[in-house]
């Protein structure tokens, strides 16, 4: 069974994901708990100190590099396969309920003035920095076309973030089957563009 400090931070993320900052309060974070509010303040000494923790480990999961394990790099002869494995692991990460909920805070908060919150840049930079370096490695080897690896990278995930905006983000629109099959047609498409 989890601690309590792990309980607030888990219901504080359900609360931002569906009420933002501002619609998270201390009291609904409580009973959500099942505790007295002036229990929280034994674990987090404000609700800046509490956001800001369940803020840290979004950022912790926004590190997508442990997607790339050994089946996929069993594809690095074969870029659009590579690709395409990829893209569905990372679609179907994107899936589940921890990371929509943390999709949802991002879009909440993105203009929210709370100085710690998460931003949609701190999201596509960790991903865009991966890319970057396996497709600095694809021209390096020769297997797609020498270009602007920085623009290479983000217009492979430009495409996949939109992907996750339409098809994962509430449960209304869950539909990870056509976010893959959609996912893969951009793939395709992308592949032709860069390959020799």
């Amino acid at each position: 069974m989890s601690s309590t400090r792990d309980k607030i931070k888990q219901k504080t993320l359900e609360l931002l994901s569906r009420h933002g900052y501002i619609g998270a309060s201390m009291r609904s974070i409580a009973g959500e708990v099942g505790i007295r509010e002036s229990a929280i303040y034994n674990h987090f000494v404000s609700k800046d100190e509490l956001v800001n923790s369940v803020f840290e480990d979004v950022r912790s999961k926004l590190d997508l590099v442990r997607l790339i394990d050994d089946e996929i790099l069993d594809h690095l002869d074969n870029p659009r396969k590579f690709l395409l494995l990829f893209t569905s692991k990372l679609l179907a990460h994107w899936a589940n309920e921890k990371q929509r909920m943390i999709f949802r805070i991002i879009l909440l908060e993105e203009f929210n003035t709370h100085e710690n919150h998460v931003k949609i840049e701190d999201a596509i930079s960790k991903l865009n920095e991966v890319w970057v370096i396996i497709f600095n490695e694809m021209m390096k080897y020769k297997l797609i076309k020498k270009q602007n690896v920085e623009i290479v990278a983000n217009e492979f995930i430009a495409p996949l973030f939109f992907i996750r905006l339409r098809y994962l983000t509430s449960n209304a629109n869950l539909d990870l089957p056509k976010a893959i099959n959609e996912a893969e047609t951009h793939v395709q498409y992308f592949w032709h563009s860069i390959k020799l």
